[in-house]
């Protein structure tokens, strides 16, 4: 990760939630002082349902006392929804977690030069397995791969480029070539490119 990277995430994009969340404190709060003159008796101890400066005032509290749970129900299930789609089948199969089964995650900022196979094209194409791999192993040296439709000289070329070589699930072309080159069955996991082949290891 580039410098220029670092300074967008630790600015104005990393803190736009928390603004737009400090935006809606500061317009709730107005919007109770609002409300609070809407009452004819200031002592709240005293008030009742009788308290209101004028009828219209009473129904213009009721009404948006209303609209708030309403929107505030909304926000809830919608939290709720979004917390229980993130856990479901359908991420589990998602890369950070697969990477997150055989991989711990790095911390420290590196130049090591890895290779990422993903078989799913289209995380390849929209540079979503590049992003990924590059800050979940803080490396600035990540390169992402999905084909490997080429001859046995190419291919070891290709992999010698590289110090590490992590594969986050099954890839049948890379293991073909794999097997044809270096005459290794190769599963799931992080691999270091040596010139005798690719020696599983725990970490990167």
């Amino acid at each position: 990760m580039t410098y220029a990277e670092t300074s967008v995430l630790n600015g104005f994009e990393r803190y736009m939630s928390s603004i737009v969340n400090l935006n809606i404190l500061l317009g709730s709060m107005a919007f109770v002082i609002v409300l609070d003159y809407s009452f004819q008796e200031q002592q709240i101890i005293n008030r009742s349902i009788y308290s209101f400066s004028s009828f219209p005032m009473k129904s213009i509290y009721q009404m948006s006392t209303f609209i708030i749970i309403v929107f505030s129900t909304i926000l809830m299930l919608s939290e709720t929804n979004g917390i229980a789609y993130n856990t479901s089948d359908i991420n589990k199969k998602a890369l950070p977690v697969q990477l997150e089964k055989f991989s711990p995650q790095n911390f420290q900022y590196n130049h090591k030069k890895i290779l990422l196979v993903d078989p799913i094209k289209s995380d390849v194409s929209d540079n979503y397995a590049y992003y990924v791999g590059r800050y979940y192993y803080f490396s600035d040296q990540i390169a992402v791969r999905e084909a490997f439709h080429m001859s046995s000289m190419h291919f070891k070329k290709l992999i010698e480029r590289y110090s590490y070589v992590v594969i986050p699930e099954y890839h049948f072309t890379f293991s073909i070539m794999a097997k044809k080159v270096y005459h290794q069955s190769i599963v799931a996991g992080i691999y270091r490119v040596t010139k005798n082949g690719l020696i599983k290891v725990k970490k990167i």
